[in-house]
Protein backbone atom coordinates (compact mmCIF):
# COMPACT_ATOMS: atom_id res chain seq x y z
CA UNK A 1 0.00 0.00 0.00
CA UNK A 2 1.28 3.45 -0.86
CA UNK A 3 0.40 6.76 0.70
CA UNK A 4 0.38 9.68 -1.70
CA UNK A 5 1.06 13.36 -1.08
CA UNK A 6 -1.34 16.11 -2.10
CA UNK A 7 -2.63 16.05 -5.68
CA UNK A 8 -0.74 19.20 -6.60
CA UNK A 9 2.57 17.48 -5.71
CA UNK A 10 2.14 14.72 -8.28
CA UNK A 11 4.26 15.11 -11.40
CA UNK A 12 2.11 12.64 -13.32
CA UNK A 13 -0.49 9.95 -12.93
CA UNK A 14 2.22 7.29 -13.34
CA UNK A 15 3.28 8.16 -9.80
CA UNK A 16 0.14 6.39 -8.61
CA UNK A 17 1.24 2.97 -9.72
CA UNK A 18 1.71 0.50 -6.93
CA UNK A 19 2.70 -3.10 -6.95
CA UNK A 20 4.35 -2.94 -10.38
CA UNK A 21 6.95 -5.49 -11.26
CA UNK A 22 9.98 -5.20 -13.49
CA UNK A 23 10.30 -7.26 -16.63
CA UNK A 24 7.90 -8.26 -19.32
CA UNK A 25 6.90 -11.21 -21.42
CA UNK A 26 4.52 -14.07 -21.07
CA UNK A 27 3.52 -15.50 -17.76
CA UNK A 28 4.15 -19.25 -17.66
CA UNK A 29 1.69 -19.51 -14.79
CA UNK A 30 -1.45 -17.54 -15.79
CA UNK A 31 -3.14 -18.54 -12.53
CA UNK A 32 -0.57 -16.40 -10.73
CA UNK A 33 -1.36 -13.26 -12.64
CA UNK A 34 1.28 -10.58 -12.05
CA UNK A 35 0.70 -6.84 -11.98
CA UNK A 36 1.61 -5.09 -15.20
CA UNK A 37 5.00 -3.45 -15.56
CA UNK A 38 3.62 -0.84 -17.96
CA UNK A 39 3.39 2.78 -16.94
CA UNK A 40 -0.23 3.18 -18.00
CA UNK A 41 -2.47 4.82 -15.41
CA UNK A 42 -4.91 2.77 -13.35
CA UNK A 43 -8.35 2.30 -14.88
CA UNK A 44 -10.98 4.79 -13.80
CA UNK A 45 -14.58 3.62 -13.52
CA UNK A 46 -17.76 5.54 -12.78
CA UNK A 47 -16.79 5.40 -9.11
CA UNK A 48 -13.13 6.41 -9.56
CA UNK A 49 -9.73 4.77 -9.85
CA UNK A 50 -9.94 1.19 -8.65
CA UNK A 51 -7.90 0.68 -5.49
CA UNK A 52 -7.48 4.41 -4.88
CA UNK A 53 -8.74 5.65 -1.51
CA UNK A 54 -8.97 9.19 -0.19
CA UNK A 55 -8.76 9.28 3.61
CA UNK A 56 -10.07 12.53 5.11
CA UNK A 57 -8.96 12.32 8.73
CA UNK A 58 -7.27 14.82 11.05
CA UNK A 59 -6.23 12.36 13.76
CA UNK A 60 -2.85 10.80 12.97
CA UNK A 61 -3.52 7.77 15.18
CA UNK A 62 -6.79 7.10 13.36
CA UNK A 63 -5.01 7.38 9.98
CA UNK A 64 -2.57 4.74 11.21
CA UNK A 65 -5.42 2.47 12.33
CA UNK A 66 -7.24 2.91 9.00
CA UNK A 67 -4.05 1.88 7.19
CA UNK A 68 -3.62 -1.09 9.50
CA UNK A 69 -7.22 -2.25 8.93
CA UNK A 70 -6.75 -2.14 5.14
CA UNK A 71 -3.38 -3.90 5.25
CA UNK A 72 -4.78 -6.60 7.55
CA UNK A 73 -7.37 -7.50 4.89
CA UNK A 74 -4.68 -7.50 2.16
CA UNK A 75 -6.64 -4.99 0.13
CA UNK A 76 -4.52 -3.67 -2.77
CA UNK A 77 -5.02 0.05 -2.31
CA UNK A 78 -3.25 3.34 -2.62
CA UNK A 79 -4.17 5.78 0.13
CA UNK A 80 -4.09 9.55 -0.20
CA UNK A 81 -4.54 11.34 3.13
CA UNK A 82 -5.80 14.88 3.68
CA UNK A 83 -6.04 16.33 7.19
CA UNK A 84 -8.98 18.74 7.10
CA UNK A 85 -12.20 19.55 5.30
CA UNK A 86 -10.77 22.41 3.25
CA UNK A 87 -7.97 20.19 1.89
CA UNK A 88 -10.55 17.56 0.93
CA UNK A 89 -12.71 20.11 -0.90
CA UNK A 90 -9.62 21.44 -2.69
CA UNK A 91 -8.73 17.86 -3.67
CA UNK A 92 -12.10 17.44 -5.47
CA UNK A 93 -11.79 20.86 -7.10
CA UNK A 94 -8.32 19.95 -8.42
CA UNK A 95 -9.59 16.60 -9.69
CA UNK A 96 -12.39 18.39 -11.55
CA UNK A 97 -9.88 20.76 -13.13
CA UNK A 98 -7.22 18.20 -14.06
CA UNK A 99 -8.25 14.98 -15.83
CA UNK A 100 -4.90 13.39 -14.93
CA UNK A 101 -5.68 13.74 -11.21
CA UNK A 102 -7.33 10.55 -9.93
CA UNK A 103 -10.79 10.39 -8.44
CA UNK A 104 -10.98 7.94 -5.57
CA UNK A 105 -13.04 4.78 -5.78
CA UNK A 106 -13.57 5.14 -2.02
CA UNK A 107 -13.51 8.04 0.45
CA UNK A 108 -13.08 7.31 4.15
CA UNK A 109 -14.45 10.50 5.68
CA UNK A 110 -14.27 11.59 9.30
CA UNK A 111 -17.38 13.63 10.06
CA UNK A 112 -15.72 15.89 12.68
CA UNK A 113 -12.96 17.73 10.85
CA UNK A 114 -11.16 21.04 11.29
CA UNK A 115 -12.02 23.93 8.94
CA UNK A 116 -14.98 22.20 7.20
CA UNK A 117 -17.12 19.43 8.66
CA UNK A 118 -17.45 16.04 6.97
CA UNK A 119 -21.03 16.84 5.94
CA UNK A 120 -19.81 19.91 4.02
CA UNK A 121 -17.08 17.86 2.36
CA UNK A 122 -19.59 15.20 1.34
CA UNK A 123 -21.99 17.76 -0.15
CA UNK A 124 -19.10 19.30 -2.08
CA UNK A 125 -17.90 15.91 -3.32
CA UNK A 126 -21.39 14.93 -4.51
CA UNK A 127 -21.40 18.11 -6.66
CA UNK A 128 -18.02 17.22 -8.18
CA UNK A 129 -18.08 16.76 -11.93
CA UNK A 130 -15.69 13.77 -11.82
CA UNK A 131 -15.73 12.37 -8.28
CA UNK A 132 -19.43 12.56 -7.31
CA UNK A 133 -19.97 8.80 -7.57
CA UNK A 134 -17.17 7.73 -5.24
CA UNK A 135 -18.20 5.35 -2.49
CA UNK A 136 -18.06 6.91 0.99
CA UNK A 137 -17.64 5.42 4.44
CA UNK A 138 -18.25 7.98 7.18
CA UNK A 139 -16.15 7.36 10.28
CA UNK A 140 -16.65 9.00 13.64
CA UNK A 141 -16.26 8.57 17.36
CA UNK A 142 -19.90 9.68 17.50
CA UNK A 143 -22.47 6.93 17.53
CA UNK A 144 -25.48 9.23 17.66
CA UNK A 145 -28.52 8.36 15.59
CA UNK A 146 -28.69 11.99 14.43
CA UNK A 147 -25.15 11.88 12.95
CA UNK A 148 -25.86 8.55 11.24
CA UNK A 149 -29.14 9.86 9.81
CA UNK A 150 -27.55 13.07 8.53
CA UNK A 151 -24.73 11.20 6.79
CA UNK A 152 -27.17 8.67 5.31
CA UNK A 153 -29.30 11.50 3.92
CA UNK A 154 -26.17 12.98 2.33
CA UNK A 155 -25.44 9.72 0.56
CA UNK A 156 -22.80 7.77 2.48
CA UNK A 157 -22.51 4.11 1.60
CA UNK A 158 -21.48 3.05 5.09
CA UNK A 159 -20.91 4.37 8.61
CA UNK A 160 -18.22 3.13 10.98
CA UNK A 161 -18.19 4.08 14.64
CA UNK A 162 -14.50 4.40 15.58
CA UNK A 163 -13.99 2.20 18.64
CA UNK A 164 -11.29 2.70 21.24
CA UNK A 165 -9.99 -0.89 21.04
CA UNK A 166 -7.47 -1.88 18.35
CA UNK A 167 -9.12 -5.21 17.47
CA UNK A 168 -12.51 -3.56 17.06
CA UNK A 169 -11.03 -0.82 14.84
CA UNK A 170 -9.51 -3.49 12.58
CA UNK A 171 -13.07 -4.47 11.61
CA UNK A 172 -13.07 -1.37 9.38
CA UNK A 173 -11.16 -3.55 6.91
CA UNK A 174 -14.21 -5.85 6.69
CA UNK A 175 -16.46 -2.85 6.04
CA UNK A 176 -14.18 -1.58 3.25
CA UNK A 177 -13.88 -5.04 1.71
CA UNK A 178 -17.65 -5.61 1.74
CA UNK A 179 -18.37 -2.22 0.21
CA UNK A 180 -15.81 -2.63 -2.58
CA UNK A 181 -17.16 -6.11 -3.31
CA UNK A 182 -20.57 -4.57 -3.94
CA UNK A 183 -22.10 -5.59 -0.66
CA UNK A 184 -23.74 -3.46 1.96
CA UNK A 185 -21.29 -2.64 4.72
CA UNK A 186 -22.48 -2.56 8.25
CA UNK A 187 -20.92 -0.93 11.25
CA UNK A 188 -18.90 -3.71 12.85
CA UNK A 189 -18.46 -1.88 16.16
Amino acid sequence: MNIQGPVSDWPSVSGLLTGTMGGSGSNPNPAADRPSASSSPPKESATGVRGYVLVVEDNEADVFLIQEAIVAKKLPMTLHVVRDGEQAMRYFDEADGDVSAPCPALVILDINLPKKQGSEVLKHMRRSRRCANALVIAVSTSDSARDRQQMTELGVNGYFHKPSEYAAFMKLGDVVKALLAGGTPENRE
